[in-house]
């Protein structure tokens, strides 16, 4: 990084990764974060993409 022309930082999207077995929370933590409701428009509240 050059000191007489300072990098300029950008906001940027975080990519996140969340893994774990079927019917854990996944979706539902997912929605409480992004205050969607995305596993109430499911079928039985099962996410399958």
């Amino acid at each position: 990084m050059d000191n007489k022309h300072p990098a300029i930082m950008t906001l940027r999207t975080p990519i996140v990764c969340v893994l774990g077995h079927v019917d854990h929370g996944k979706t539902t933590l997912l929605d409480r974060i992004r205050g969607s409701t995305i596993v109430d428009m499911e079928s039985g509240a099962i996410t399958q993409h």
